[in-house]
């Protein structure tokens, strides 16, 4: 298995759209993306105790290191890449500010994606 994944709330509409979006922009195809809800996303959070975690946040995993809430996204743009500005941001916030706003959008995340974009007819 790569060295670098992403595991995410695979029952989570916006949880899905975001690790589709990270995706397409990881060129390199330098992560996994795993949804915990799947087969290999199960045996993931089984493997390294991770089952309660990753209802709550998205866990970034490189090398040997885990990473969880916004330093699993500064440490995830920062290998890809992506989004300097952001990166910066998230680097020079305190962490307990970053994780915060992190929790925020965390909580809410279920319905910031409730509606499928695909037209029923």
């Amino acid at each position: 298995m790569k060295e670098k994944f992403l595991l995410y709330d695979g029952d989570c509409l916006f949880c899905n759209r975001i690790a589709y979006f990270l995706s397409q922009k990881d060129r390199e195809g330098r992560f996994l993306y795993i949804a915990n809800t799947s087969q290999k996303g199960m045996d993931i959070c089984k493997q390294y105790h991770l089952e309660e975690l990753t209802q709550k946040t998205i866990v970034v995993k490189i090398g040997e290191n885990f990473y969880i809430r916004s330093q699993a996204v500064y440490y995830f743009l920062k290998e890809c890449k992506l989004f300097p500005l952001l990166r910066f941001l998230i680097k020079i916030t305190p962490s307990f500010i970053a994780n915060f706003v992190y929790n925020y959008i965390a909580q809410r995340r279920k319905s910031l994606g409730k509606y499928c974009p695909i037209p029923n007819r």
